[in-house]
């Protein structure tokens, strides 16, 4: 079974496109642990509402054989962050109700 190369995936990244500021890249921090998808994107701050931050998440893609499977993938890990980020931001009675840091 073959797998898509970084450089084809780093390809397919390129040709998506998200919420505006937002950017997708594929790289491979060192030779050990495989490629990489960054997503950088600066918002705002959710518990400082006249602040902007930078996101930085970074994620290992997962062994790809197709296209459809690799977009499959970074739908899921985009949506994922938004279902982070929409809990940050839900507050009832003036605090987080479910803040995803409070273990943190």
């Amino acid at each position: 079974m073959s797998f898509l190369s970084e450089d084809v995936l780093r390809n397919l990244a390129e040709e998506v496109t998200y919420r505006p500021g937002w950017t997708i890249k594929i790289h491979r921090p060192d030779p050990y642990q495989g490629v990489y998808v960054s997503i950088i994107a600066k918002v705002e701050n959710a518990y400082q509402h006249n602040e902007m931050i930078e996101l930085r998440i970074h994620s290992p893609v997962p062994p790809m054989r197709c296209a459809a499977d690799f977009y499959q993938w970074l739908c899921w890990r985009l949506t994922q962050i938004a279902i982070h980020e929409s809990m940050e931001f839900f507050h009832v009675g003036g605090k987080p109700w479910a803040d995803p840091h409070k273990d943190m």
